[in-house]
């Protein structure tokens, strides 16, 4: 009799731990600003994020999120230079951010329908830039330490499931092989499976 109470207890823990939690996924649009945009202009349809959260208190919860943005543009034939070197073709630019961050995300009013929420995360984006001309590449890769303020929307279909949009502000400090910040904004719509 006591192993069915204890493993009820530890079942019940268990689903009101789960209740707490939060897993988002979501499709992200992303918009080069400051210096990766003078590198790349094009804005992206070549992103994901996936998250986890955990409420802490009924309106803050804190958690973590990765993803993926590609930004790839290609440059018409012309001769390009870099420090002492020039080549004349033409020319394939891509750069890879994979973000891997801790946040916290206030709710606003998290028992209704539609809600809305603001947070920051702070974490590392390992960024990867090719520069691409026929067989030539020039491939430059830092970790850089970021900052990601975020605001969102929420809209519950249900008790345990809720489309989301949010907007996500990336800047990454300079450090590495890219002598220079690297920054970019996310559009993400998505997914959030509450209660897991």
């Amino acid at each position: 009799m006591k192993k069915i109470i204890a493993s009820l207890m530890l079942l019940g823990t268990i689903s009101l731990s789960a209740q707490n939690s939060v897993v988002n996924v979501a499709w992200s649009l992303g918009f080069p600003t400051g210096d990766l945009s003078d590198y790349i202009s094009d804005v992206s349809a070549r992103g994901f994020s996936v998250g986890y959260s955990r409420f802490v208190k009924p309106e803050l919860a804190i958690g973590f999120t990765t993803g993926w943005n590609v930004f790839h543009s290609s440059l018409p034939y012309d001769t390009y230079t870099q420090a002492s070197s020039s080549l004349s073709g033409k020319q394939w630019r891509t750069n890879n951010a994979i973000p891997i961050l801790a946040n916290a995300n206030y709710y606003f009013a998290k028992k209704d329908k539609i809600n809305s929420y603001a947070g920051m995360g702070i974490g590392m984006v390992y960024n990867r830039r090719n520069t691409d001309m026929y067989i030539y590449t020039l491939e430059e890769e830092s970790w850089n330490f970021a900052l990601q303020p975020e605001i969102g929307l929420e809209y519950k279909i249900d008790s345990k499931v809720a489309l989301t949009v949010a907007g996500k502000y990336y800047y990454c400090f300079e450090s590495g092989e890219i002598p220079y910040p690297t920054s970019y904004f996310a559009l993400n719509f998505g997914v959030s499976f509450l209660g897991w």
